[in-house]
């Protein structure tokens, strides 16, 4: 029997070394992930490219800004017959309040339409000060001048 361990006075060969490799023959990342990513941006930028000339050649051109607000505003008035809530339904009261918002953000971008901010506002404001408006005087005239600033719209 043969013992293929060297003797212990014997110093083991040193482990085969690996060739040096030079900065020019370092691994790279392959190619394709470069193409690869290109192809996604490009992608993104002409799809949302084709999203905003959709959005921009659709967009209706009257529906954005001061004049769209006092326009939702007053068709919100038109069809909302009073401030007052009922025992069971309080929505004409939200949609007034929606009115006067609308009203005010009109009037905030566009001082042209600061009486009807005003007009709209005051029918809720008599309502908030004495409550039991229906045959109120003030309440049935602050109405009407809502109704007219919006009929001058």
């Amino acid at each position: 029997m043969t013992d293929q361990t060297p003797p212990t006075w014997q110093v083991p060969p040193p482990p085969p070394q690996q060739p040096f490799q030079s900065p020019q023959q370092a691994p790279t990342a392959p190619r394709g992930w470069g193409r690869a990513l290109a192809g996604v941006l490009v992608g993104l930028l002409l799809g949302g490219g084709g999203v905003g000339l959709t959005w921009f050649l659709l967009s209706d051109a009257e529906g954005d800004g001061a004049a769209a607000d006092a326009q939702e505003a007053c068709a919100i008035v038109e069809r909302t017959p009073t401030v007052m809530p009922t025992e069971d339904d309080v929505s004409d009261m939200h949609r007034w309040g929606a009115a006067m918002s609308l009203a005010m953000a009109a009037a905030e971008a566009d001082p042209t339409y600061e009486s009807l901010s005003k007009a709209i506002h005051k029918p809720l404001l008599i309502f908030q000060q004495k409550y039991d408006v229906e045959d109120d005087p003030d309440y049935q005239a602050a109405m009407t001048a809502a109704r007219d600033a919006c009929a001058e719209l």
